[in-house]
């Protein structure tokens, strides 16, 4: 009798030992899981592509966009040479921008793509590694005016 209550003890040792073991992988893995849905922090990268990868571009019409371009050009060149253009200089200087906008302004619209495929480098916008998500942007005016009517400020803000 005593062989077989050292039996059942051992089997109910490996029955609990094969559980802890159970229970501590089904844990690991639990936690695993949840750390690999935890959403990443947001990191921009910007990763350059070729005109040829945008959908579309050699079948888009610049008419509508060659105003603005131009109109931006037409500043860039009254800014100052050392002037950074961006929040913090991160589209170069005046100086780099200007002899291209010098080129763009002489070119009938027509040339305008091969101009930008010449120029520009187009960049794809990435979260991390995910190519879907939210970009957005904000425009705030900045409008001068006056507490009192007197010219040039002759029409009030609300």
């Amino acid at each position: 009798m005593g062989g077989q209550q050292r039996r059942i003890s051992l089997r109910g040792l490996m029955t609990a030992i094969l559980g802890l073991v159970l229970f501590c992988l089904s844990v690991g893995a639990g936690y695993w899981f949840y750390k690999s849905r935890q959403p990443m922090e947001n990191r921009l990268v910007l990763e350059a592509v070729s005109f040829k990868d945008l959908p579309g571009w050699r079948d888009d019409d610049l008419g509508s966009f060659l105003p603005a371009f131009f109109k931006s050009c037409n500043r860039i060149l009254s800014l100052p040479e050392k002037r950074l253009m961006g929040g913090a200089g991160i589209g170069g200087t005046a100086a780099d921008w200007q002899p291209l906008c010098h080129v763009a302004l002489k070119l009938p619209p027509n040339r305008m793509q091969d101009f930008f495929e010449q120029n520009m480098t187009p960049f794809r916008v990435l979260n991390n590694d995910e190519e879907a998500g939210l970009f957005t942007g904000y425009y705030e005016a900045s409008l001068k005016g006056s507490e009192t009517r007197h010219a040039p400020y002759l029409t009030p803000l609300y």
